[in-house]
């Protein structure tokens, strides 16, 4: 009986295999693929070999949300709800949302004037009390369109009629200037380049452009300037580096000295009514939303501009579903966007920052969750000796969240950050995670921290531990054997005052590498007068340009094996019998084993 069975292609042949030490010559060695990796980022873990601790650490945030589908930006999370990561080394809770006083209308405009809070529906004009309501100071009778203050007056632009303005913003002091050209669509402030003072723009749909220095007892200009054609209406006007720049729904358009427009960007194909209708200046850039995102837009004196989209959701590949902006606002030191997804409104926070790893990038965080109360409307507003508050639109009420983390600051009662997938840069090894550890603070049984897993293909989260001790703490867990796992850490608090923070995690495992086997044997050739070595050894030198794996059969022990030949393989062997002092003739392969199956 032969010891081994070889096919290739459609032929088989049976050999023995050659002794040497009275030991037949089949070897098979292991080893993994190829060395692993450890995170790089993560201090006193270095390389790790697969037979040493496989963790997935985590100890900075600050990159923000939008990691892409491997964990590769060692500061950078998926996403999250309710969620601050801005300082180095911790996670906390956002900000609780305070409801301030109930309007039965939807808010469409917020302004401060007067260092006064102003609120518009889409007719009627609200002003804060300062301590629990909205009071109504003026029904317009029509749709308003746009809110500005000039001069000493505070404006309310209406739909195909006149405007109203008030020195006071009282409840009586509303009055209609009555002048010619009254109808306004868009009003912005801007600076004149003939007169001493800043001008009064307005804007007329579909493309109609005025002027006034006093608006309230003289004129607007006639004729108008024409920017555009009427097949698209006007969006809005701001003012950048000293040029009048007018967004209309197929493009953004610059209004230089000499009067005559200029269409800088074009939307003729992704035509869309918020394109330019929400904007803000931060830091001497414009930002405005266009196509559900937000451009970052950079001018000279003139209208040459650079431009280049920053917003949330584009950076931000992790999200299941795309959004509807609703806003954007400003306080100095961070942008923020709200976003309709799905039927869930939620406010980013984002800033542009230099790391010294990764250098300028935009890092944004899902920084409050609206849940469905519906919001149109995003202003960051301060009162002389307060502290900043970002204020919005929520349901029927009117809610802010305090921005300062002085002593008066509220965090939210929840929230939570999504990692990426894991894989320590190998998707097809297993892993088997067993511990978990922890850096914490202010946590008790009730501010605490809950941690969370899903593995592989599944599309729920399982619960792994929950945290409830600060400082540096180690849980032992059921081993969890997988190919890849995300973590969800979930904040909780149940004192406003206090957030839980996480400042480090290491999830400890082992790694269960893909071997490589390694097939090491030698075969003797012409094993009966009937058959030449000549012939045995063209047999196995086919295998160098076989087609399809080869299949080798252990007739000893009753196993099949399929290998593709390794390099310089098969390999003749001339041997000297000790005993008959006859020549041997013999043919080394090496080979290496595949994982496959024949289908």
């Amino acid at each position: 009986m032969s010891d081994i069975a070889l096919t290739i292609g459609s032929t088989t042949k049976h050999f023995d295999l050659a002794v040497q030490d009275k030991a037949k010559m089949l070897a098979i060695t292991e080893e993994p693929i190829i060395p692993i990796r450890s995170l790089a980022d993560v201090p006193s873990y270095g390389d790790l070999p697969p037979d040493k601790i496989l963790a997935f650490v985590q100890n900075n945030w600050r990159g923000g949300m939008g990691q892409k589908n491997h964990f590769n930006i060692m500061d950078m999370f998926a996403d999250g709800q309710n969620i601050n990561t801005r300082n180095p080394n911790e996670i906390k809770l956002g900000p609780l949302i305070v409801t301030a006083g109930g309007i039965a209308a939807t808010i469409l405009y917020l302004y401060l004037w007067g260092d006064e809070e102003y609120a518009a529906s889409s007719s009627k004009v609200y002003r804060w009390n300062g301590t629990t309501a909205w009071v109504e100071v003026l029904d317009t009778g029509g749709v308003i369109k746009a809110i500005t203050s000039y001069d000493e007056y505070i404006i309310v632009a209406v739909e195909d009629s006149d405007y109203f303005v008030s020195t006071s913003g009282d409840s009586a002091s509303w009055s209609n200037p009555g002048l010619s050209n009254q109808d306004a669509d868009q009003l912005v402030v801007a600076p004149s380049f003939t007169a001493t003072k800043d001008i009064l723009v307005k804007g007329e749909e579909s493309n109609e452009i005025r002027t006034a220095i006093d608006p309230f007892t003289g004129a607007w200009t006639d004729p108008p300037t024409y920017v555009g054609d009427e097949g698209s209406n006007l969006t809005g006007l701001f003012v950048l580096n000293g040029t009048l720049f007018i967004g209309k729904t197929d493009g953004l358009y610059a209004l230089p000295p000499d009067g005559r427009p200029v269409l800088v960007i074009s939307f003729k194909e992704q035509k869309n009514t918020t394109n330019f209708k929400y904007h803000t200046n931060w830091q001497g850039i414009e930002y405005v939303s266009a196509n559900d995102d937000i451009l970052e837009l950079l001018s000279t004196s003139g209208i040459t501009m650079r431009v280049d989209y920053m917003g949330p959701l584009g950076l931000s590949p992790e999200l299941e579903v795309t959004g509807t902006i609703k806003g954007i606002a400003n306080d100095g030191k961070n942008l923020y966007a709200i976003f309709l997804i799905g039927s869930n409104y939620i406010i980013y926070a984002g800033r542009e920052r230099f790391d010294v790893k990764y250098g300028l990038r935009w890092e944004w965080i899902p920084f409050v969750h609206l849940g469905t109360n519906v919001c149109a409307a995003l202003k960051v507003m301060q009162r002389s000796g307060a502290g900043a508050k970002l204020w919005f639109a929520y349901g029927t009420n009117m809610a802010y969240v305090s921005l300062p983390e002085d002593s008066t600051h509220r965090y939210a009662t929840q929230g939570y950050l999504t990692t990426t997938y894991f894989t320590a840069g190998y998707d097809t090894w297993q892993k088997i995670f067993y511990q978990l550890w922890s850096i914490a603070k202010n946590l008790t049984a009730t501010i605490n921290i809950k941690v969370y897993y899903m593995k592989d293909t599944q599309t729920s989260w399982t619960l792994l531990t929950t945290i409830v001790t600060s400082g540096v703490k180690s849980v032992n867990l059921a081993g969890l054997s997988c190919k890849k796992i995300r973590l969800k850490l979930e904040l909780n608090t149940d004192d406003a005052t206090k957030s839980p923070v996480l400042q480090q995690f290491i999830y400890r495992g082992i790694l269960q590498p893909e071997q490589t086997r390694t097939l090491d044997i030698t075969v003797i050739l012409a094993q009966s007068d009937s058959r030449k070595p000549s012939s045995d050894l063209s047999f196995l030198e086919g295998g160098r340009t076989a087609t399809a794996p080869i299949t080798l059969k252990d007739l000893r022990f009753g196993t099949t094996k399929y290998i593709m030949y390794l390099p310089n393989s098969p390999t003749e062997i001339e041997v000297i019998d000790d005993v008959s002092n006859q020549p041997s003739y013999r043919a080394r392969i090496q080979a290496q084993v595949l994982n496959w199956t024949s289908p």
